[in-house]
């Protein structure tokens, strides 16, 4: 595959699904991942599946749009691991309900928290900058830090 040893990683969104995948996948080739979902159990529970498998890995529960709360966590990673390398952007939710039934704040809560990097340029929509922004000023200024966005499909359900 490949090797990300010694790279520290954060993957929102990672408790479950695609953001577990992703994180168990990275820290398999090497990486010490960095856990984030809301959910602190299912987080913890994550982790000991990592270091049952002899990997790297830790919990790091909070809301991806709760700015304070990332960037403590982001500079908590950098303060501690001495570096932060690769951001992945899973979090997703969703609001099931008819798009005639949607709020104006129910929508802009999924589109915060949903919306890729890539869309986010042309849409006058914020993603949470809690996550993206901050990890850009801690992603070492070599050309190996990444940022990985991932869209979910139930964003352009409507």
């Amino acid at each position: 595959m490949f090797d990300l040893t010694h790279k520290v990683a954060l993957i929102t969104g990672a408790s479950r699904g695609l953001g577990w995948a992703m994180a168990e996948s990275l820290a398999r080739a090497g990486d010490h991942v960095v856990l984030n979902a809301r959910d602190a159990p299912a987080l913890s529970g994550r982790v000991a599946e990592l270091q049952a498998q002899g990997l790297s890995g830790e919990a790091a529960a909070f809301d991806v749009n709760d700015t304070a709360a990332a960037q403590r966590c982001v500079a908590d990673i950098t303060t501690r691991l001495g570096r932060f390398d690769i951001l992945v952007a899973n979090a997703g939710i969703n609001h099931r309900t008819p798009i005639s039934g949607f709020a104006l704040e129910d929508i802009q809560r999924v589109m915060n928290t949903n919306l890729p990097l890539s869309a986010r340029s042309r849409v006058r929509v914020q993603y949470p900058a809690s996550i993206s922004s901050l990890s850009s000023d801690h992603t070492p200024s070599r050309p190996s830090g990444r940022m990985q966005f991932v869209a979910h499909a139930d964003l352009y359900r409507c």
